[in-house]
């Protein structure tokens, strides 16, 4: 699991890549791309880091924190993602297409433009997350939380909302056609 040593910038607040003592910010000397490409990132730490136009497909990302991180049409295309940690992200034009997902934190977490067609995404958190103009289609969303979320002008169509919490969140143009919408906790 990723650890929460924080930057020895003196006064700096952010937490230290796994691959420095210091935070991307205080350190931009830092190889991540070297990192980011293997085809497995375990307990790896790169908040505040700008992700763009980068292939994760098929990757397995486990135990991670990418919290404050900002990707810009990133692929995580038949990705693994397990307990990680992803709030306060900006997620822009993204794939998740086939995505397996589990114990992972997005909350907080802004969605723009994303695909999530097909994906089993279980357990996850999206509480207090802000998603606008994406697609869930066939997707499993069993016991995942949207809490406190704000959805607009998305298709949760076709998907097992089973178990999944939306209490208190704020729908507008929002799509659950031929899903479980009875079985949500409202």
């Amino acid at each position: 699991m990723y650890s929460f040593q924080h930057c020895a910038h003196d006064g700096c607040p952010r937490y230290a890549t796994s691959l420095s003592e210091y935070c991307l910010i205080h350190d931009p000397f830092q190889a991540i791309d070297e990192v980011l490409n293997q085809p497995l990132i375990d307990s790896g730490s790169f908040s505040n880091a700008r992700i763009t136009d980068e292939d994760f497909s098929s990757k397995r990302i486990v135990g991670s924190l990418f919290s404050y991180t900002t990707f810009v049409e990133v692929s995580f295309q038949r990705a693994t993602l397990r307990n990680s940690n992803f709030s306060f992200c900006l997620f822009e034009r993204c794939t998740f297409d086939e995505l397996n997902c589990r114990y992972v934190i997005f909350s907080g977490s802004t969605f723009r433009g994303c695909s999530v067609h097909n994906a089993s995404i279980t357990h996850t958190n999206f509480s207090g997350s802000a998603i606008s103009e994406c697609d869930f289609t066939g997707s499993d969303l069993y016991y995942s939380s949207f809490a406190s979320s704000h959805l607009t002008d998305t298709k949760m169509e076709d998907c097992n909302l089973r178990k999944a919490n939306f209490f208190d969140s704020y729908h507008q143009n929002i799509s659950f056609r031929w899903s479980n919408y009875k079985e949500v906790l409202r």
